[in-house]
This record gives structure tokens, sequence and C-alpha cells, in this order.
């Protein structure tokens, strides 16, 4: 079909009927009855076109010129105009979105107020910048296929890239070759490989904690789905929502009980749903194309509203199967709103207790930052006479320098100032805290019911008495609303430490490692670090503004840190990284050190060698022989990994690691640094040895 358009109105009136042809493909040849016949181009010259078009259900876009096909990262319809050339453009592919452009837009300047519009694969009106047929005849060829079904695997990847993830970690296997190759082939997400699924379920964990969003994990049925366990677990006592996506059998096969390898071989192919349930916010398992996105929406939107991970089963037939896309259209959100009248009832409690309380200290949880409270908070320490303090899993919720930050508070592990400051206050204001044995000092905190609020993702308590229904952030947006009568904290010195002086002979102890290594923290870092020494030493630095703290202290499965600082610098590119981890703990997770040097934000990791477990050398047996590890030669293991051009160094003494992190930090083009931190066997953080005495 060929319609002949000029630049009068008239032109265009069978558009919208020949864009409602869905088995061919609609041709428009645009011709300029301009003056200058002399224009046209001879009939012997192949003028070029642009197709929009499926290729294995993926939307491309490509030009064609004189009939051989290119494809082109900015797509631009070309043609000549004496020694010139004018075009259409197109943004880069990779901008490009599934939708639908109106024909009629492309000739503003003829005055048509009809628009005809036309399906197609990928094409989004908003990227046409100009169409320009000053002097001779275009053809723009526009294949009108049916644009509302995509592949189950390309409406996943965009479903997950609206909600803000660009990056999906895991690893093949045989069950999601072809979901892997669905959800990639749009460009929507990028590949991050990882070395086992725990590391990549490590590092999707610390991918969203620190995009404030959903992380992706891709793994295969049975094996690699249950080396992720650990990682989905600690996720979800963490409140991380990590989305976990698994290729399985095809569904004939787990029909008939077929006994296929990566199975226990019984039959049973529920085996490790089951598992998954309980460590998961909901669990489903695709199990036909017409369903395919009403159950992908609700799986991802309970990860959203819970903040806790989800599983979701993608057998392997249905992987390229083709569903409704019109879901698309219609952002995803959490489904759960405050109920009006308890949040009116809570309003009404907080006015009456604030008006009896001169002092009010928050005491602020992770949760307050999973759960969209995060921006209300750190407004909270702006009001005059209002201090905050921390549970060790939300430190740098509200920078640390801030005047109104009083630092850690964890009951009889915290010092006394800070112990006094919280529980005399007149009213205290608990903001998504998680109450576990560490976080609590061992539940030695004494925080009087009757002078406590407490905000919680499933309602809040004002002097004991509750209301279900809030949702935290409504809460705290309350809390900021009843606040907002009191008079601004006037601008004050933010708090700094002098930093600590370097006694270049002196061995290294933790004593004087924390407050060196403080001096050397840069602004918006994230400073990640492993559950035991590293942790309980970190805790107590002062870090400038804008950082982020990295640790896993509900879960505090050892080897973490390092998977989810890769994740982090993902997250993250720009935004410098310092891990700390222990050489035991490095041991269980070291595969994906080259990944992480390698990362362009530069990484410092330090390794504390201790030769061992000292955390357990203090609860019990120091001298058992289960406390030692097998001694590497750790400033080797970069350049083994794949990363050669890495600064490494063994330090002692507090003058080597101060050089040695000077040189780090100078060095961040070579790809990061790995610097081996000698420590004493049986030294540990002072807070680290009020632990294990509690543990003991």
């Amino acid at each position: 079909m060929e319609i002949a358009a000029t630049r009068h109105p008239e032109a265009l009136h069978d558009l919208r009927d020949a864009g409602d042809r869905r088995d061919e493909a609609l041709e428009l040849r645009l011709v300029d009855l301009c003056r200058d016949q002399r224009a046209q181009r001879p009939a012997d010259r192949r003028r070029p076109h642009l197709y929009a078009f499926r290729l294995k259900q993926a939307a491309v876009v490509q030009l064609a010129d004189a009939g051989q096909n290119r494809a082109s990262g900015e797509m631009q319809l070309l043609r000549e105009v004496g020694d010139g050339r004018a075009r259409l453009t197109i943004q880069r592919a990779d901008d490009l979105a599934i939708g639908r452009i109106q024909l009629g837009e492309l000739f503003a300047d003829h005055n048509d107020q009809r628009r005809a519009e036309c399906d197609i694969a990928m094409i989004d009106t908003d990227s046409v910048t100009r169409v320009d047929c000053e002097r001779e005849s275009i053809h723009l060829i526009i294949a009108t296929m049916e644009p509302t079904t995509v592949t189950l695997g390309a409406y996943l990847a965009a479903r997950l890239h609206q909600l803000g993830c660009t990056d999906a970690f895991g690893l093949p296997g045989d069950f999601n070759l072809t979901l892997l190759d669905e959800m990639l082939a749009s460009g929507a997400l990028t590949w991050r490989g990882c070395a086992n699924e725990l590391d990549a379920a490590y590092a999707a964990d610390g991918y969203a904690r620190i995009r404030r969003g959903i992380g992706v994990l891709v793994t295969t049925y049975g094996v690699g789905e249950l080396s992720a366990v650990n990682g989905i677990a600690g996720s979800y006592a963490e409140d991380v929502p990590v989305v976990h996506i698994v290729g399985m059998p095809e569904r004939d096969a787990r029909l008939s009980d077929a006994l296929l390898h990566h199975t226990l071989a019984d039959g049973d192919h529920d085996h490790f749903l089951r598992m998954q349930e309980e460590i998961s916010a909901a669990v489903e398992t695709l199990t036909s194309a017409a369903t395919a996105p009403a159950t992908i929406d609700r799986v991802l939107t309970a990860a959203l509203s819970r903040s806790k991970p989800v599983y979701l089963g993608v057998p392997a037939d249905l992987a390229d199967a083709m569903i409704d896309a019109s879901r698309l259209e219609v952002a995803l959100t959490s489904v759960a709103r405050s109920d009006p009248a308890a949040l009116d009832w809570f309003a009404a409690a907080l006015e009456r207790s604030l008006a009896d309380a001169d002092s009010l200290s928050c005491l602020l949880g992770v949760r307050a930052a999973r759960f969209g409270g995060e921006r209300w908070v750190q407004q909270l320490a702006e009001f005059d006479g209002v201090t905050v303090a921390h549970q060790f899993a939300s430190k740098a919720l509200v920078d640390d320098e801030h005047p109104a930050n009083l630092g850690t508070y964890a009951g009889a592990l915290t010092g006394d100032d800070v112990r006094t400051a919280v529980e005399g206050a007149d009213l205290v204001v608990a903001i998504g805290t998680v109450e576990t044995d560490f976080l609590t000092g061992f539940f030695s905190q004494r925080l009087d019911e009757s002078s406590l609020v407490r905000i919680d993702p499933a309602g809040v308590s004002v002097g004991g008495r509750s209301r279900r229904g809030i949702l935290l952030e409504d809460a705290v947006a309350t809390l900021h609303a009843a606040l907002a009568a009191r008079p601004r904290r006037h601008a004050a010195e933010r708090r700094r430490t002098a930093g600590a002086l370097v006694d270049g002979d002196a061995p290294l102890r933790h004593e004087g490692l924390w407050p060196l290594l403080e001096r050397h923290i840069p602004e918006g870092a994230i400073v990640a670090a492993e559950a035991g020494t590293a942790y309980y030493g970190a805790v107590s630095m002062t870090l400038p503004p804008g950082c982020d703290f990295l640790g896993q202290p509900v879960w505090a499965s050892i080897g973490f840190t390092l998977p989810a600082a890769l994740g982090a610098s993902i997250a993250a590119p720009d935004r410098p990284v310092v891990l700390a981890i222990g050489d035991g703990a490095a041991q269980l997770t070291i595969a994906e050190l080259g990944a992480l040097l390698n990362r362009p934000c530069g990484p410092t990791v330090l390794v504390l060698n201790n030769g061992g477990y000292t955390v357990e050398r203090l609860i019990r047996s120091p001298q058992a022989a289960y406390q030692e590890i097998h001694a590497w030669d750790w400033t080797r293991l970069p350049a083994a990994l794949g990363a050669s051009d890495a600064f490494v160094a063994t330090v002692h003494t507090e003058g080597e690691l101060d050089a040695a992190l000077r040189s780090a930090s100078g060095a961040k083009g070579a790809h990061g640094a790995l610097i081996e931190v000698m420590l004493p066997a049986m030294d540990a953080p002072a807070l680290l040895e009020r632990i294990a005495t509690g543990v003991r």
C-alpha cells in the first residue's frame, strides 16, 4: 500500500484507516510538490528507508540504505539535499521505549488537526525531533505490527527497569538461558555475572540498599537457587527487596513429575518453592502467558510494599512466549495506603505528647530508610530541641557530623552520655527500629513505654496505645508536621573529630586503626564493614557528609560485604567505596575481588589479617584448631583475579597504613587498592569485646 502525502492536509485523509491494517507494512510516500522539479532524484537512485520491526519479539529500529540494512546507535533517516543532509533524528536506541507514534505529529507544518495513529514496535513521539521535507521525496516504512505484545522476558525486564533497576546479577544455567536472552535483548538491563549464586545474591542486596530500591538476582532451578538461599535469607532479615528470578523446567516436565537433573529425583518439583516461602514475601511460579503479566506485577508489588525478597519462577517454555504488554503503560506502585482515621488518631496523640515534652529524642532504625521515611527523618534533626541517635544498622542515616546526632544507641553497649540523652528525654520516638540482641545491647535498652512513640512499618503506638494501618512514611511525615511549629535549629558548627595523630612506628591495633582510617574517608563514600572486628570498629568512626554505611548486623553472614560492595559500586558508580573485611570472611567470597577492584570508582579494600576468627576467639576456646584459617598471600590475589593494576601493600604500623592509604587515594585510576592490615590475633575493638562478653 502506498499513500501520497503533500504539505496540504487533505492528502492525509487515508492515514488512519491504513494504520489499522495489522497484516502489512504501511508505506507513506511524502511528496513535496515544490516548484523546482529539478530537485527530484533520478529514478534509478534508491531512497533511504526507516524500518521499525520486531526481531525475536524484541523491538528494533534499523536504517535501510540502497537495499542494505545497517543498524545505528543513533537512528537517523537521511536524505540528500544538494551537498548536505537533512535528517529525521530519533534518540539513541537504548533510550527508545515501546509505544506509539502519531504520524500526524511528524508534519506539524501541515496544520492537520487529525492524528493518524500507527501502533509500532519501538518509536516514541517524544523521540522525534523534526522531519524536513523541503525538496524531494522520502519513503518512510512503518511495520504496523501488534504493539501490545512482548515476550515474557522483555515484559519482566521492562517492569524492572520502570522500578529503577538497570542491572541484574546472577549466573546462567540451562533452565534460564532463554529467559536471560529475552530479558537482556531490549537493553533495559545490564548483565552482571558473578562467580557463584551466593555472591550474586549478596551483590543484588548491596545494589538494592544503595539504590533505595529493588535488586535483581537471576539463577537456575535447584542448584542455582539453593546456592543463593543464604543471601536471600539475609535480605529477608534486613528488609532488602531482592527480586529472585528462577529459570525453571518446562511446564510439561513439571506437570508430568519428570525426573530431571537439578532435582531431588523424586518427581516433586515444588521442594525448592516450599523452601523459598520461608524467606520471601511472595512466591509464584508462572503457569500461562495469559496470567503472566498480572502475576509478575503482583510479585513485584509485594517487594515494593513489604521491602522483602520475592521469588518468581519462570518455566523455560514461557520465557519467550508473547504476552500482553498493555499493563506496562501504568507504573507499579505500592498498593498499601494509610487509613485516614488512624492517621488522624496518630496526629492527635502526637500533639498531646509533644505538648508536655521539652526534649525529644528520635531513635532511628534501618527500617526508617527501607520504608520511605529517610528524607523526613533527616529533616527532623533540623528542629530545635530534637536530637537523633541511631542503631548500629542505621549509621549515617543522618550525617554523623550533624550537631543533633548523638551517635549510636544500643543500651548498655553504648556510652553513658548517649544513653542518658536518649533514655532521659521527655519523649522518645523510635522510628523503624529492629530490636535484636546486638542492636539493643542484649536487650538492655531502657525506654519508658509511657513516654515512647513507636513508628514501625505495620503501624504506630503512643504511650502503649497502638494503631495499625499507617505507613511508616506517612507516620514520619505526620511527626514532621507536628513539629513544624517548633523553631528551626540555629546554624551550628558540625561535629568534627580532630583526627588521630599518627604514631609512625606504633604497631597496628584496633584502637589506632579506626581513627586513622576515618581521616581518609572522602565525602559521599560508601563504607562497607564486614560482620565482626571490621563492623564494630568501623561503626565508631565519624563519617563525613553524604556517606552510606553498608553492613549486615542482623543476619551477620561473614563474607557478605565483598560482593555487596561490588553491587553498591554498580548502583552508584561515581561514589568512592571503602571496604574493611576480615581475612576469614574474605576467603568465603574472594572470587569477586577482581571485579570489585576493576570498578571505575577505584575501591579501597582493607583486609584485616589476624590469622583467623577473632570474634569466635573472644567468645570461646581461642587456641582451638577451628579458629585458624589457611594463610593466603593476599597482595598477590588482585593480579591472579584480573586486577593486575591494583595498588597493593602490606602494613604493620600506623605510619605504613597512613602512607598506603595516601598512595591508594592517589592511584584511583589504577583499578583500586588492596591493603593487607596486620593485626594481633586477640586484638579487637572495645565495642566488640563488650559484645563478646554478652554472648558468653
